[in-house]
């Protein structure tokens, strides 16, 4: 089973949109796109991501940037 999956759809969906988010940063970081980077660095930044999880968006960001 896919440990990002809790059985809650609404957790399933949280998860689901902030992994697909730091899966379009690798991509958008591996091709040079800086608007897409910068775009979802304004989402790791925003009450909506604060809203779907408890995550520290910035710290994401670092360590993408790694």
């Amino acid at each position: 089973m896919n440990r990002f999956i809790d059985g809650d759809p609404y957790i399933d969906l949280a998860n689901a949109i902030i992994i697909l988010a730091v899966d379009d940063y690798r991509e958008a970081y591996e091709s040079y796109d800086l608007d897409t980077m910068l775009e979802l660095e304004v989402f790791f930044k925003s009450d909506w991501f604060h809203a779907l999880s408890m995550l520290d968006g910035e710290d994401i960001i670092r360590r993408l940037r790694k």
